[in-house]
């Protein structure tokens, strides 16, 4: 049951706090930046601070939605712990990857060796608008299973480039598609500069398992630079400042082995030959191959993918950037390409529920019934469209600078490693509050009491209510107490350790008896026994007043700028 807004108890610079499992529709406090430019949500088992979200379309008839989670990863300015998050439609956070990963941008559910993975990417991020680090690949346990970067890319420097941000996908042979960016220096004396750098786009197909290089392909050697829509500026003169020309941000992979590359700053989506690495045709830009029909023009635009058999092309038209608008709102597109007669005409245009453009970001993603997610990128929102393309779900997570690169609407299925987490409130009648991250197939707890932290009596069963229930006992004489998560048919998915029932010391014990396993994985095997999966701890003042110690060292939340 999700806990309606009572008083804000938690005042910090970047955001303002809110209960557990709180959500908003329509809320003019949420909307206004009252309650925060991010606002979040705390806990009193875990110290997770997950975006707390305002419906502006509420998900009133599940029958029209798509099945799944939710997956996003709110970063900026005013996001108190940037990061993945997996919530429920309904605003409940299921799993947090703070700790895992940390500040990332593209994050969703595919296949990996036949197993349903989470794909996302660590690394660092260069405020020129791109990054160099690896992919990473999680099962469901959340585990690293795989990781993979670029292979033997340096800059002009000599340093080895990393993986970029902006794309990793796996294909169906195990292969990882990502995106990169490499300074070199260039002769840019058109523009009256005497020595200058680019960052040039590439984009690799590696082997994820032998890091064996598949296909390579550097944007300079197919189009030069300066045919695009992106002047140097005050950009190109130094290596620091190289010229981002070109701005690779997505790859996709069709049936006859080409590669569909989208280039920001060319307004364009290349066809690449995944032989010669010729480009084959051009959809977009200042030279496009295609006839196109009215609203097929985009510009400054992300996520290009091919849809329904490769006769069509979704992708996210952010329709301006810091410097421009090129129109007035961004949209999602999906364009019916026709190789044949070379025409490209408008099947369905998706548009934001505030009519504003986005100046960086976003995605469009076609689920198996025919519904349509957007994600909006550097406007904190995402959307669900029907088949007439009607807003039928949308949620705000944020209103300062808080950005989402995609979202996605996915089904996942979680067994973390890790316990429970349980905090005890001794304040006259005894609360316990339990949540377990990760843990998407709990339905139910059962609360234990025990008078030596070993063998434990059953006092209590309630349904698990959003991502942290409280449960409170019938018998209060206990002197410890454990709580073991159960899922639809009354299995035992995983027990905490004893707490005591003053609320100050855990016990590392756990009862054998009432501990199972999920997918192969113990939930008893990683971590500190009953410690809170995120670095803080939560403490319950007289009154009922919350204080969250936030576990934050070494978090830093980083702007975006122009060119994401």
């Amino acid at each position: 049951m999700f806990r309606s807004v009572s008083s804000l108890v938690l005042s910090l610079a970047v955001a303002a706090s809110v209960q557990a499992d709180t959500i908003y529709t329509n809320d003019e406090s949420y909307e206004s930046g009252t309650l925060g430019k991010g606002p979040y949500q705390t806990f009193y088992s875990s110290s997770l601070t997950p975006s707390a979200w305002n419906f502006y379309v509420a998900a009133n008839d599940s029958a029209l939605l798509s099945p799944g989670h939710i997956l996003t990863a709110p970063r900026g300015t005013d996001v108190l712990t940037p990061g993945p998050l997996i919530h429920t439609q309904n605003g409940a956070l299921l799993w947090s990857g703070i700790e895992v990963i940390g500040q990332t941008m593209s994050f969703e559910v595919t296949t990996y060796n036949n197993q349903t993975v989470l794909a996302t990417w660590t690394g660092s991020f260069n405020s020129n608008g791109f990054g160099s680090g690896r992919g990473l690949i999680l099962d469901n346990t959340y585990s690293v299973i795989g990781n993979v970067s670029l292979v033997d890319v340096y800059d002009a420097s000599g340093v080895l480039v990393g993986a970029d941000f902006h794309d990793f996908q796996i294909t169906a042979n195990n292969t990882a598609l990502m995106t990169g960016y490499q300074s070199k220096s260039w002769d840019l004396s058109t523009y009256s500069i005497s020595e200058g750098y680019i960052w040039d786009g590439l984009v690799q197909e590696v082997d994820i398992a032998t890091n064996e290089l598949i296909f390579s392909w550097i944007a300079s050697d197919h189009i030069t630079p300066g045919t695009c829509y992106s002047d140097p500026g005050s950009t190109g003169s130094a290596l620091a400042t190289a010229w981002d020309w070109f701005h690779v941000n997505s790859v996709d992979k069709d049936s006859a082995g080409n590669y569909l590359i989208s280039s920001r700053h060319c307004h364009a989506l290349y066809y690449v030959d995944g032989s010669s690495g010729d480009v084959l045709w051009t959809l977009g830009g200042n030279a496009s191959s295609f006839v196109q029909g009215d609203g097929t023009e985009f510009e400054w635009q992300h996520d290009g993918r091919w849809r329904n058999n490769e006769t069509q092309i979704s992708v996210f038209d952010n329709a301006g950037t810091s410097w421009e608008s090129d129109a007035d709102y961004a949209r999602g597109l999906i364009i019916d390409v026709d190789v044949s007669s070379m025409t490209a005409n408008l099947s369905m245009a998706y548009l934001p529920w505030n009519k504003t453009v986005s100046q960086s970001q976003g995605n469009v993603q076609v689920q198996d019934n025919g519904n349509v997610l957007v994600g909006w990128g550097q406007v904190p929102e995402f959307a669900e469209f029907d088949t007439a393309g009607n807003i039928i779900y949308g949620v705000q997570f944020g209103v300062g600078n808080v950005q989402g690169y995609r979202a996605y609407r996915s089904q996942w299925t979680g067994f973390p490693n890790t316990l429970p987490d349980v905090s005890i409130f001794p304040n006259g009648t005894t609360e316990v509050f339990v949540s377990w991250n990760g843990a998407t197939e709990v339905e139910s707890w059962d609360l234990y009491g025990s008078d030596d932290a070993s063998t434990a009596t059953l006092i209590s069963s309630t349904t698990k209510s959003g991502f942290e229930t409280s449960l409170t006992p019938s018998n209060t004489t206990y002197a410890w107490y454990q709580v073991a998560g159960l899922d639809s048919n009354g299995a035992v998915l995983g027990t905490s350790s004893f707490y005591a029932s003053n609320g100050t010391t855990t016990s590392s014990t756990v009862n054998a008896t009432s501990t199972a396993t999920a997918s192969g994985a113990s939930a008893t095997e990683s971590g500190a026994a009953g410690s809170s999966s995120s670095g803080g701890g939560v403490e319950r003042l007289g009154g009922g007043a919350l204080v969250v110690g936030l576990g934050l060292s070494g978090l830093i939340a980083v702007g975006l700028g122009a060119g994401w």
